[in-house]
């Protein structure tokens, strides 16, 4: 009411958003639009106007919000969750990291050749679990800014490889492929 008054007075347009209760007792929200036309005194003459039903529409803008809101709310608990996760192996990992570094240092000469390269495999991979761990960890930090930066997906490719080598070498399987593209990849900012 409010708006088509301030509409008469002012011989302007309007539009108004309202809830009517039906006449089987639903509730119903209307759109109504509409326009005063005045005389050369500004004084109303007519107003003329449409109304909506815009019930479905609002009942989707609240299913929407609503599932905005539960998805920020998971995401929240996501980012949480990844960061305690990360944040808890960082510790347990630099502990095997060291004990693999203390136990070549110590005992690489007396080691042979498989024993080093089993070390090295050790250090390798805990090396590949930091990164994955350092991945998790801004992951976590995503909502808090990212920028997005060109990476080469054959690099990847390689270091994916890489970590299959002995899977690969015992299964005898032979893997090829053909140039990959430059991707976008989220950094934390």
């Amino acid at each position: 009411m409010e708006e088509t008054d301030q509409a008469l007075a002012q011989c302007r347009q309007f539009q108004a958003m309202f809830r009517v209760n039906w006449n089987n007792g639903s509730l119903r929200w209307i759109m109504g639009r509409g326009g005063v036309f005045c005389d050369s005194r500004q004084q109303p003459l007519r107003m003329t106007g449409v109304i909506f039903d815009v019930t479905d529409r609002k009942k989707a803008e609240e299913d929407l919000k609503a599932a905005m809101d539960e998805l920020e709310r998971s995401n929240r608990e996501l980012e949480q969750f990844a960061y305690i996760a990360s944040h808890d192996l960082q510790e347990p990992l630099r502990m095997v990291a060291g004990y693999v570094k203390l136990l070549e240092r110590r005992y690489k000469e007396s080691l042979d050749e498989k024993a080093q390269t089993y070390i090295n495999f050790a250090v390798d991979g805990t090396n590949r679990m930091q990164k994955l761990i350092e991945g998790l960890l801004t992951y976590s930090r995503i909502s808090r800014g990212i920028r997005l930066m060109p990476v080469d997906t054959n690099k990847s490719f390689a270091a994916a490889l890489a970590n299959l080598d002995t899977a690969i070498s015992e299964s005898g399987a032979r893997i090829t492929g053909a140039p990959l593209p430059v991707v976008k990849e989220m950094r934390h900012s």
